[in-house]
């Protein structure tokens, strides 16, 4: 893999996580209201009359940041799952910003 790919492709990582990290955070800052308004409508349930696999993730996350598992469940299976990998997305990242020096991030000759 070319060095430019790579060096892209941190950089990509980096923003990706940034964005999930404010996802991760955004519950314990805004209140439930305030994300609900946020939230698009789900194109699936207005145009197809049909639930997508991402319908009740918001609620799924809400619940989770409230520490009610059961009810994330409940509003989509995958929501625990696609938190957890969430979480483990930002673990990684800290470990690698914290080992790999920042000048390697914007130049890694």
């Amino acid at each position: 893999m070319s060095l430019e790919l790579r060096l892209a492709l941190r950089w990509v990582w980096l923003i990706v996580s940034l964005i999930v990290l404010g996802v991760l955070i955004a519950p314990f800052i805004l209140p439930e209201a305030a994300l609900a308004r946020l939230v698009p409508v789900c194109e699936a349930k207005v145009k197809a009359n049909r639930e997508c696999a991402l319908c009740g993730m918001t609620t799924a996350f809400l619940a989770i940041s409230n520490g009610r598992f059961a009810d994330a469940r409940a509003a989509n299976r995958g929501g625990p799952s696609l938190y957890a990998l969430f979480v483990l997305n930002e673990i990684l990242m800290l470990a690698v910003l914290a080992r790999v020096p920042a000048r390697r991030w914007l130049c890694p000759h």
